[in-house]
């Protein structure tokens, strides 16, 4: 779903939508939308991305990994960076700088 084109009362329309049909994973993805679309991330962890790359994030969205459903959920982070570099990662390898 593109949450970040929905207008604010949108996302409220959806997020009440998701509470009543029980989609706890859609109420996740939108809590880590919330949480880190439009801020300033860090990298302080993980293997290819150097730690302390700063960058405003700019997509969210959750993943499954995993063949059993209620495991190997992830949520990807898409930052750019003041250079105008993007990256993409796990959001346990970020914390919020603002």
């Amino acid at each position: 779903m593109k949450l970040h084109k929905m207008t604010e009362s949108e996302l409220e329309n959806y997020r009440n939508y998701c509470i009543q049909a029980g989609n706890v994973s859609a109420l996740a993805e939108l809590n880590d939308f919330f949480k880190y679309f439009g801020k300033v991330v860090e990298v302080i962890k993980g293997r290819k991305i150097p730690k302390g790359t700063k960058g405003t994030v700019f997509y969210v969205e959750r993943f499954h990994y995993a063949p059993q459903p209620w495991k190997g959920w992830s949520t990807r982070i898409g930052f750019k960076t003041e250079e105008g570099a993007t990256f993409f990662t796990d959001e346990n390898n970020l914390q919020l700088v603002q």
